[in-house]
């Protein structure tokens, strides 16, 4: 076949049902999917033997199935066991016509096996683009435990809006923004730069004062700039200074010098990290 214009003029209708769900599959995803509208086909347990699921609208192989705005549907379920388990599994079964290739979907319920462990049913999970005339599709699974459901757990996913993921993008925008400081210490200045969780330390200054040795001095505190794992090493200013660096889980900063360091000394520290 050639190549066919699908959303253009042709002076007659010609859009199949085939061209749209491979659209949708195409932006969407050809999975299971509840949209983020409405009710979102939620699930409840009415009774021992009724699972109500309300409006929304389902995609499966880019095929949209509706239940309309404050609309419902009720699922029967058969009696449980006393003291056993059992798992159904509310699916979306679809077929299509042989002859005249009508298509039509409904909710139908897979009844497991009932025994001291639970176990899922097998759904007939067929390729519909593939030109299947049956699929059943998973949606729900109910989760029996005696005479009564315990739970109602879905087997879809419901993909991100347009809304959502610019919501989304502009967070992590946010937390990857470069954030700039400088700390002003007792004994020296010091840059902090974040970038996420990655945090670049710098100190790149003269003393303000006279360092002694084996003094335990401790010049700003950097909290919000934690490390996930203490910072250590020992730092050389030159053949003869030298000094015990430490940026510890609560983000104090400590130098000890190995030997006294007179005002004026230039000190540079630079320290790549996760923050906590």
């Amino acid at each position: 076949m050639a190549l066919e214009l699908v959303t253009g003029y042709w002076g007659m209708e010609h859009v199949t049902a085939e061209q749209d769900a491979d659209l949708n599959a195409g932006i969407i995803g050809s999975g299971n999917y509840v949209l983020n509208i409405g009710e979102k086909m939620r699930a409840e347990a009415v009774s021992s033997n009724k699972v109500r699921i309300f409006d929304g609208v389902f995609m499966a192989y880019g095929r949209q199935c509706i239940l309309g705005d404050g609309e419902y549907e009720d699922v029967a379920i058969e009696n449980g066991t006393p003291g056993l388990l059992r798992n159904d599994m509310i699916v979306v079964k679809y077929k299509k016509d042989e002859e005249s290739g009508k298509e039509n979907v409904t909710f139908a319920v897979l009844k497991g096996e009932t025994g001291s462990v639970e176990k899922d049913p097998v759904p007939n999970k067929q390729d519909i683009r593939s030109g299947a005339f049956e699929s059943e599709v998973p949606m729900y699974r109910v989760k029996i435990n005696g005479l009564a459901i315990e739970k109602i757990e879905p087997l879809y996913s419901i993909p991100m809006t347009n809304d959502d993921l610019s919501t989304g993008l502009e967070k992590v925008n946010k937390q990857l923004a470069v954030k700039t400081r400088t700390i002003e210490g007792s004994y020296l200045t010091a840059q902090v730069v974040e970038y996420g969780n990655l945090v670049w330390f710098r100190i790149s200054a003269n003393t303000k004062t006279t360092l002694n040795k084996g003094t335990e001095y401790k010049p700003f505190s950097i909290s919000s700039s934690a490390p996930l794992f203490s910072v250590y090493r020992r730092i050389t200013i030159d053949e003869l200074k030298s000094f015990n660096f430490k940026i510890d889980q609560s983000g104090q900063v400590t130098i000890i010098p190995n030997v006294q360091i007179p005002e004026g000394t230039g000190i540079n520290v630079s320290e790549l990290y996760l923050k906590k």
